[in-house]
């Protein structure tokens, strides 16, 4: 299993409610305890390993404290999971806990303290703690969606290649400007990679956090799948990192780490069709003069320019007047919440587009003028968007937040 797929595969294969009993030391599903522990033990080196790859290419600090505390608490948790004494089970649980502790207060970066709190909720459901254990799966999911947008961030070109020349900088590195060029060059992707690895742990920590949710009682986890990256806005913001597309499996609102997003309306009003204006002796003379100057009666030359794919010089608006041709535009009536729990020390912005729409190359400041992104700011608990977009009537929408999570509505 790869490294933090452990509990999602093993919750889909046994259910979490069996799973949920194993951490709690149900005698009957031992080997169920010993297989979730032992995967966990050996996914662990592999995801250390990466931990320690990502903090030292982002040119953060993973001290020896912290990987010492994770070690040592993982082998005291595979210990307690594989004892058959109860009261020896619950001893060593309680030392993994404080390890695990001890490890979150040593973290340098909100990956660190996600991974630590993955623990610790795994500790707090094996000693039946409910109340502790929703503390650390909110202190998971607020770590994990930070983590996951800070190495968005990160991953973005221009905030890469700044960080590449000041890390040169800091170096007292000298050279040609060809080599300079060339070592920040080699910099600046270094960052990115681990930037974009960072991510897929944040995302896939969140994806366990969920499972361990429904666990605890918070209604069925979502339906989520890892997309491709997202079409650049500008060649300069290409972050290469995939996105997650999170679906609700019920009704209500649906949660992704800690983001809640509900949907409270999303209807298309059909536009009405303008009766067509009786031509008027204005008009008519108006085609007299173009007859007179050769020119062809007004609007003859619709048809013909927009089969070309031109209009007055614009392919993008001849692309929707054909659209229009077939689909006559109406509205997409949208009112959507956002809400952060727990709230985000950084603002992360928020975007509506419509399925379908014909896709445009618009400038972030284009698209924040047009209304097109909102931002949730830091500390604010949430944001509501009533919005009316151009659709067709077969069109829905989907919000992203953050540039890397994807809520489609609930139609289209």
């Amino acid at each position: 299993m790869e490294p933090l797929t452990v509990i999602a595969t093993i919750a889909s294969r046994y259910g979490i409610a069996k799973l949920i009993d194993a951490l709690t030391g149900d005698k009957d599903l031992g080997a169920l305890a010993v297989e979730l522990v032992g995967a966990l033990a050996a996914s662990e080196d592999r995801l250390g390993e990466r931990l320690a790859g990502i903090e030292r290419r982002l040119d953060e600090v993973l001290e020896q404290r912290y990987t010492t505390a994770v070690g040592t608490g993982l082998r005291t948790l595979l210990d307690a999971g594989t004892t058959a004494d109860s009261r020896v089970r619950e001893d060593e649980m309680i030392r993994a806990r404080d390890l695990f502790r001890e490890a979150g207060a040593a973290a340098r970066s909100r990956l660190q303290v996600a991974i630590a709190e993955r623990y610790l909720l795994l500790c707090a459901v094996a000693l039946g703690r409910p109340d502790a254990a929703r503390t650390a799966l909110r202190r998971l999911d607020g770590a994990a969606t930070a983590a996951l947008f800070e190495a968005g961030q990160s991953a973005l070109l221009l905030n890469a290649s700044v960080e590449a020349h000041a890390r040169l900088d800091r170096t007292g590195w000298s050279g040609s400007q060809r080599k300079r060029d060339a070592r920040t060059a080699e910099l600046r992707d270094s960052i990115r990679e681990a930037a974009g690895e960072a991510a897929e742990l944040a995302g896939r920590l969140m994806v366990e956090a969920a499972v361990l949710a429904e666990g605890l009682g918070d209604g069925p986890s979502p339906s989520v799948r890892r997309l491709p990256p997202g079409q650049p806005v500008r060649a300069a913001f290409v972050t290469g990192i995939h996105r997650w597309e999170i679906r609700p499996r019920g009704a209500g609102p649906v949660r992704m780490g800690a983001l809640r997003v509900d949907w409270h309306d999303v209807r298309v009003v059909k536009a009405e069709q303008p009766s067509p204006r009786p031509a008027t002796s204005q008009r008519t003379r108006g085609d007299e003069f173009r007859r007179r100057a050769g020119l062809p009666p007004l609007g003859s030359d619709r048809p013909r320019l927009v089969s070309r794919g031109r209009l007055s010089g614009s392919d993008s608006f001849a692309r929707a007047f054909r659209r229009a041709e077939v689909h006559p535009f109406g509205t997409l009536e949208v009112d959507v919440a956002v809400r952060a729990e727990p709230v985000l020390a950084g603002p992360v912005d928020v975007r509506l587009d419509v399925l379908g729409a014909p896709s445009q190359p618009v400038t972030e400041i284009g698209s924040r003028i047009l209304g097109r992104v909102r931002t949730l700011a830091a500390g604010e608990a949430e944001i509501r968007i009533r919005q009316s977009l151009p659709a067709d009537a077969r069109a829905g929408c989907t919000l992203t937040v953050g540039g890397l999570l994807v809520f489609p509505s609930p139609v289209g």
